[in-house]
């Protein structure tokens, strides 16, 4: 099968079929184990093969890969001599240099959080162990923290020492398996973090983290064994918070670290974060600036064990993203759904491989809901994203410079890569401006206005939808405004596209009808609360009307 394959390089990782080894982007080789004497980790090939499988399964398009290539590069760093006896020596194939990839000037790494570990299946650990190693085959390191089940805390026949003892059977547990599947750990089980005076944790020995990562070692890290009124995951995600923090661009400028969090991946049995409208699955993609309090109410209206967990996840995500840059990103999904075959790979890629390869979720959050095409969920990726500010009054805005017309300007003609002709759009939005809606920092918007009908009705139209060519793709802006305007237009919405544009694969899978229209240029599309729409006649009188404004 591979034989007939030719040479091809993909995402930083330059693939050889035969040889099978991995190199990156600028043909260092990555760091690999080898086989053991006893065979407990495997071979070179096996894992470049088992990789490659995933990443072909994945199948990212190739704006994809560029946006990937884009947003990391590789970095090599010497290794570093053993931090102390205590720590575990590593084999000489570990002596080598490390390849990393690094975003925002820094070195990316994972915090992977694995909850009520000791009551996992040893299956689902070996999957969540593969799937830890191909991400730091694709450039990835993770600093995993373990977070036991309440019960190890609540034992009350256990010592101090026995509960260290057992904490680190579940560290070493993990390292194992990581290592099984060709990866490199260090345990870490005490004396990494302190309590400050308000109870809040922070890292108190950064060299125990540092030297691991320095000579890419994944750190597998444990809470303290102490006794407290804290649950075990309050520990943990004092921990997790406390990570981050360390490894924000604000404490790097202090620590003078290299590395900085890219992702942070929340492994619990509940899954992601429960919306209504999706009838009880999860939400797709999470734009915290503009869905966090709503969300946070759902949730506090809910009023169960399980809701207050995802509220205590989305709250320490927030908190999290706040201190990283806003390319950063956290999931939450299952302990299943993380391993290497606890999904349907045929139609649902890996959710952690591909938002590393894509930054997206697995599929769009603006697809219908409710539609047969569009897949349940019980993953969220989250974003601290953008705000979004809505114009309801065009005049109103502009007379109180509330609009930056010179910006709008930029966005439109940036993302549709033509010249707008102002005054002619000024002319057509003028008695028939429904809405302005603005993304971040004038980094995409949407306009439409009300079409009226030969019947006398008002029927919302999507005039303008655009995106900065450099924010598209990964950036889920496009997502994020088109459900802004089913929010805002949730009865109906039309739009019409060129028939030869080629976004329209996008408009396509997020209208409920379209057509072309026969002999002409266009192509009408519309969504709505009703399975079809009432006056297609109409619509297609309208589009065909509409003089273009773009030169």
């Amino acid at each position: 099968m591979y034989s007939t394959l030719k040479r091809k390089t993909f995402v930083g990782i330059s693939f050889k079929p035969k040889a099978m080894q991995f190199v990156s982007a600028n043909g260092v080789p990555c760091a690999q184990k080898e086989l053991s004497s006893s065979g407990i980790y495997h071979s070179k090939n096996e894992q470049n093969k088992n990789l490659l499988l995933t990443i072909l399964k994945t199948s990212p398009t190739k704006r994809d890969a560029k946006v990937y290539l884009q947003r990391f590069a590789p970095l090599q760093i010497e290794p570093l001599p053993l931090l102390s006896a205590s720590l575990r020596t590593p084999r000489p194939a570990e002596q080598d240099h490390f390849t990393f990839f690094h975003t925002n000037g820094g070195i990316d790494i994972a915090l992977l959080k694995i909850c009520e570990f000791d009551i996992q299946e040893n299956s689902v650990l070996t999957g969540i162990s593969h799937s830890i190693v191909q991400l730091r085959h694709l450039g990835l390191i993770s600093i995993v923290i373990i977070e036991p089940s309440n019960s190890i805390y609540s034992n009350s026949s256990l010592n101090r020492m026995q509960r260290q003892n057992e904490l680190s059977s579940l560290a070493e547990k993990v390292a194992s398996a990581i290592e099984k599947q060709g990866g490199q750990t260090q345990t870490v089980t005490n004396g990494l973090y302190g309590m400050r005076e308000d109870g809040s944790s922070f890292i108190e020995n950064l060299a125990m983290l540092s030297g691991p990562l320095k000579r890419g070692q994944m750190p597998i890290i444990t809470t303290s064994s102490e006794i407290s009124r804290k649950s075990a995951e309050e520990r943990t995600n004092d921990l997790l918070y406390a990570l981050t923090e360390l490894y924000s661009e604000k404490s790097r400028e202090k620590t003078m670290e290299k590395f900085l969090v890219n992702k942070i991946f929340i492994l619990n049995q509940d899954g992601g974060i429960p919306s209504h409208e999706r009838g009880g699955s999860s939400h797709v993609f999470i734009n915290l600036q503009q869905e966090f309090e709503n969300i946070k109410t759902s949730l506090v209206e809910i009023n169960t064990i399980s809701s207050a967990r995802h509220l205590k996840n989305l709250e320490l995500v927030k908190k999290c993203l706040s201190l990283l840059p806003f390319t950063s990103s956290a999931i939450i999904t299952t302990p299943k759904l993380a391993t290497s075959n606890g999904h349907d790979s045929k139609t649902t890629p890996h959710p952690l491989i591909y938002n590393l390869l894509t930054d997206r979720p697995t599929f769009s959050s603006s697809l219908p809901i409710g539609a047969a095409r569009t897949p349940k969920s019980t993953t969220s990726v989250i974003r601290h994203g953008v705000p979004i500010v809505k114009h309801l009054n065009l005049e109103s805005s502009l007379r109180d410079s509330k609009i930056d017309l010179p910006r709008l300007l930029t966005l439109i003609e940036d993302s549709f890569a033509r010249r707008l002709d102002l005054n002619h759009y000024k002319n057509r939005l003028e008695g028939k401006f429904a809405s302005l809606i603005i993304a971040g920092d004038y980094e995409g918007c949407a306009i439409t206005t009300y079409e009226k009908t030969n019947l006398g009705s008002k029927i919302p139209y999507l005039d303008k939808l655009a995106v900065l060519k450099s924010r598209q793709g990964s950036s889920c802006l496009a997502d994020i405004l088109f459900r802004s305007l089913t929010d805002t237009y949730p009865n109906e919405i039309f739009w019409r596209s060129r028939v030869d544009n080629p976004a329209n694969k996008w408009y396509f899978e997020r209208c409920k009808f379209s057509w072309k229209l026969p002999g002409s240029k266009w192509c009408l599309f519309w969504t709505g609360k009703l399975d079809y729409p009432d006056h297609i006649t109409e619509y297609t009188r309208i589009v065909e009307q509409i003089e273009p404004s773009l030169m």
